[in-house]
């Protein structure tokens, strides 16, 4: 195992490796502020960033940066995009649970991540 290898729950993503130790890691969340994952919309094929929000009292996340132009909307499902070595295409991220213009030519989307970090005990880790 090593730094930046994807963590899988049978959920969806998790986060990253952020340190490996010889029995023990450290685990960067996907709703960490300091996380960011290429990700696409599922129907659409829309390209994103996802965030973590860092919010004390739930966990949440947000695309900060779709085309204005792109079909993105409540309920909708992301996805990694497979950009990158830390997950294969395909892996839940979560669902959009609000849209909303961010600026002239952005979008910004609330995604509601697929796996339940409160609950969260088994992981699997993608090592590359």
């Amino acid at each position: 195992m090593r730094r930046g290898d994807g963590v899988v729950s049978e959920d969806g993503v998790v986060g990253v490796v952020l340190l490996a130790g010889r029995s023990t890691s450290d685990v960067l969340l996907m709703t960490d502020p300091s996380s960011a994952i290429d990700v696409v919309v599922q129907k659409s094929r829309a390209r994103g960033i996802v965030r973590g929000r860092g919010d004390a009292d739930k966990y949440a996340a947000v695309i900060e940066d779709f085309d204005r132009l792109r079909d993105v909307s409540p309920g909708d499902a992301i996805v990694t995009s497979g950009i990158g070595a830390r997950f294969p295409a395909g892996v839940l991220i979560g669902t959009v649970v609000d849209v909303k213009d961010k600026d002239d030519l952005t979008l910004e989307a609330l995604v509601r991540p697929a796996t339940g970090f409160a609950r969260l005990e088994h992981v699997a880790v993608l090592v590359g």
